[in-house]
This record gives C-alpha cells, structure tokens and sequence, in this order.
C-alpha cells in the first residue's frame, strides 16, 4: 500500500489529479513535517513525501539520508538508503514556478481561468478554488510528460519496493 504525504495542498491535489484517493494522501504542511512522517511510517507500507525546494532555505538533515534515484527535468526521485520503501519526490524549485514553466509548453492562458500566474501562491490553502484546480487540470492535460512521470515514479515505487 502506498501513501503520499505531499508538502501543501497544491500537492496534494497533484496527487488527486493523478487518481490517488484522499485516504491515501496526508498533508503535512511543511518539508520538516514530510520527513518526520516518513521517518515515523509504519514499515508495511511505500511511503513517499512529495516536496519542493525553496531556494535559501536550509536543508533538513535528513535529506542527507536519501539517494537520487531518476530525475527529470526540475523533479528528482529520492530513495531512503537504510529503508528501500521510503521515498521522495523532490521538485528542484518551488511547485509554483514549475507550473509556470511547464505552462510555457501547455500555453495555456491564466486570464481564461481567472487565474493570475505571478500569484499562484496565494492558492495554497486548504480551499483551492475550482478556477485553480481547472486551470492546473487543463496545464497537465495539454502538458502531459511531467505529469506522466511523476505518476509513473509512484507506481514504480510501489511495484519494486
């Protein structure tokens, strides 16, 4: 079984978007919150924290305990080197600006969906409005690659481990 412990709430509709139940995803608020979750996982299960990087900000310390495992483009694939079902999902740059470039291949117009782009951020809550989650839905559907890998990396974590 695998559970998903995204960052914030833009990731965590990341995860539901690419069909994960809301009973498999919980929220940790944080990238010290992800890693303590997955430090404190119970052992029979794939747990995999989703994060992105903020440029400045220390590193946990216990980033030092995972390897790179795939990348592609701006994501990386983190595998815990003393627990093989222990994972990360690491996007090299905040999520908003990796929505942003992948945008620029989608093309698809923010002003249609009454979205602003320079403020993607303030979308964080708990509350994503529809006009977000159709705009992101409409980026990934007309963008599909990044989409495509982060959901295969799941999958395949959940088959090798």
């Amino acid at each position: 079984m695998v559970v998903l412990y995204p960052e914030c709430h833009t990731e965590k509709f990341l995860c539901e978007f690419i069909g994960y139940s809301k009973s498999k995803i919980i929220t940790c608020n944080g990238k010290p919150n992800v890693i303590n979750k997955l430090r404190s996982s119970d052992n029979d299960i794939i747990a995999i924290g989703i994060v992105d990087e903020v440029p400045m900000k220390t590193q946990h310390p216990d980033c030092k305990l995972y390897i790179e495992k795939a990348n592609y483009l701006v994501i990386s694939l983190l595998q815990q080197k003393n627990n093989a079902k222990y994972f990360l999902i690491e996007f090299k740059e905040e999520f908003e600006p990796w929505i942003k470039n992948i945008n620029k291949k989608a093309k698809v117009d923010p002003e249609r969906y009454n979205s602003k782009m320079d403020r993607l951020h303030e979308y964080t809550g708990v509350n994503i409005p529809d006009k977000y989650k159709k705009f992101l839905k409409k980026i990934f559907d007309s963008y599909p690659d990044p989409i495509n890998k982060f959901k295969q990396w799941i999958k395949d974590c959940d088959n090798n481990s």
